[in-house]
């Protein structure tokens, strides 16, 4: 599980584009067939409202 942050370029590089996404976390599960996208989602959720 991967969380990005649309993020403004900076005024130094004038070239890239003027949004991009910038990856603020990320958190590996074990592969299992009982682990689905809704309890990855939940448990993520959980972790991000303790903080």
């Amino acid at each position: 599980m991967r969380w990005y942050r649309l993020t403004e370029s900076d005024d130094g590089h004038p070239d890239d584009p003027a949004y991009f996404f910038k990856k603020i976390s990320s958190t590996s599960y074990p592969a299992s067939a009982k682990l689905t996208v809704e309890l990855v989602l939940k448990k993520e959720v959980a972790a991000k409202s303790k903080k």
